[in-house]
């Protein structure tokens, strides 16, 4: 599978891509590219080849936050999943997310349990990666 993470922060970024490998979610076989911002990742015009994007909401001084980024690519027909990270848990975004059921959330925790906040990615990477028949 073909897997984005876009983070502002880069620490996030790179631990987010070193437990995700050591609790096997993402494996050899996985394609996986991490962004520190939206304008740095080189071809979204191929965007539709990657099959899970995740992208944390708020990325900083940037003029776009990632569920503005999802609602555009979803408006020009991509077609593969999105995941939201996010540390606002607040009414209001909840709310703005059950008006788009094609993208998953997943709220940041620091927790190192079952709830954790690579865990919560595991399954959502899994689930997609059974739905599409990918060998893990």
């Amino acid at each position: 599978m073909e897997i984005i993470i876009i983070d502002d922060n880069s620490t996030i970024l790179k631990l987010l891509e070193l437990m995700l490998k050591k609790e096997g979610f993402i494996t050899l076989e996985d394609k996986l590219s991490t962004y520190l911002s939206i304008d740095s990742i080189p071809n979204l015009t191929s965007i539709n080849t990657v099959d899970i994007i995740i992208c944390d909401y708020d990325l900083g001084k940037t003029s776009i936050n990632g569920l503005d980024f999802f609602k555009k690519i979803i408006d020009d027909e991509f077609i593969n999943e999105c995941v939201l990270l996010t540390g606002d848990d607040t009414f209001e975004l909840r709310k703005k997310l059950t008006e788009m059921p094609s993208i998953h959330y997943v709220i940041k925790s620091a927790n190192n349990d079952k709830s954790s906040t690579v865990n919560q990615l595991g399954k959502i990477i899994n689930t997609i990666r059974e739905s599409k028949n990918v060998s893990k």
